[in-house]
């Protein structure tokens, strides 16, 4: 199923806010099999009553901002044009001529509960009660070379797919009519091109899938960032819900000459630079010998040239990128990037993704 995401973004609305809710409802959309085709952007109320009959040519309508008690002429509107009356749901309301096969979600998001709380069974029920949902995770490509790949396989009749990213981090959503023997065919041939991007076949995020893996081996962390200045400690924090029990130390140090309030490295280490491969596998080793974890990471060098460090008491592998971004994207990716080397290293002798 294809539809038009409109969004309605006034004045009083930050970016911010905005951006996050678009990104949420198009997550939420494509894992009910909806994909957002098109985004138009409205600049006021008055541009979307000129042209409402244009923009409800497809299945949705969702405004941003919008609140409904200012907006009855617009709803008279779109009253006349699905020829219904509008219902009430908890986030807004919608409207559904099953005649005409048009639907409409109009929302009222004045606050951001809506993130927290929205129920998406409302999308499921309407766009994809007849479809079976298949779900494929991967790191490490973005959205453009992932939906390459899954172009150049030939797809069963009956069967469609949808890719949604977030710092090379993709949710690929499979839609077919029938789970039979062509299309675990096709899941197959999925799985033999992008294997060594997959670390799961469900909806879990990468932080969720590294919570489940270190429980299955009972494996503890430990951390040592040179790089994003917290940021790397903070979204672990905040994604990671048994984070105290898994994470034994997380050593955030802005300058490498401070690395030795937590650990003891010789001097001649010190001399090198946080960028080198000699400082950052020394710096690895030393967090293996003075504390209990399993497993080290360490994030180091700067905004253009990056390296990764992840190794346990029988071998430490270095990975480096190069970057030409902003600090948010590298952060971001260097985050998800991490993760991901963390559990294809775990994911050993676990029989799991």
């Amino acid at each position: 199923m294809k539809t038009n995401l409109i969004a309605l973004k006034t004045q009083e609305t930050e970016i911010d806010f905005n951006l996050k809710i678009e990104r949420f409802l198009t997550h939420k959309f494509a894992e009910n099999g909806v994909e957002i085709t098109q985004t138009t952007t409205l600049k006021n109320f008055e541009e979307l009553n000129e042209n409402i009959a244009h923009l409800l040519t497809n299945c949705s309508v969702v405004c941003f901002d919008l609140n409904l008690s200012n907006a009855n002429m617009l709803l008279n509107k779109i009253d006349e044009f699905y020829f219904v009356e509008s219902q009430n749901f908890e986030y807004g309301k919608y409207w559904i001529n099953e005649k005409d096969n048009k639907y409409c979600f109009l929302f009222d998001l004045s606050s951001l509960s809506f993130l927290e709380n929205f129920d998406d069974k409302i999308l499921y029920k309407t766009f994809v009660k007849n479809k079976n949902l298949t779900f494929i995770k991967t790191c490490g490509l973005d959205e453009s070379e992932v939906q390459k790949a899954m172009r150049a396989i030939n797809r069963p009749l009956g069967v469609d797919f949808i890719v949604v990213s977030e710092f090379l981090d993709c949710e690929i959503v499979i839609l077919a009519d029938s789970l039979d023997k062509e299309f675990n065919s096709y899941i197959q041939k999925i799985y033999e091109i992008l294997d060594k991007y997959i670390y799961s076949d469900t909806k879990q995020t990468l932080v969720e899938k590294l919570s489940e893996i270190t429980t299955i081996r009972n494996v503890k962390l430990s951390f040592c960032d040179f790089l994003t200045d917290g940021v790397f400690e903070q979204f672990l924090k905040e994604s990671m819900a048994d984070y105290s029990q898994k994470v034994l130390s997380f050593y955030n140090v802005s300058k490498k000459e401070d690395i030795n309030k937590f650990l003891n490295l010789n001097s001649d280490c010190l001399k090198l630079g946080n960028n080198t491969d000699e400082f950052i596998y020394e710096t690895a080793v030393a967090m293996l010998k003075n504390n209990n974890s399993d497993v080290c990471v360490v994030i180091a060098g700067d905004i253009n040239k990056a390296c990764i460090a992840i190794g346990d008491n029988e071998a430490i592998h270095l990975y480096k990128y190069s970057f030409n971004h902003s600090k948010n994207f590298v952060d971001n990716v260097l985050f998800k990037t991490t993760i991901f080397k963390l559990l294809k290293k775990l994911k050993k002798n676990t029989g799991l993704f």
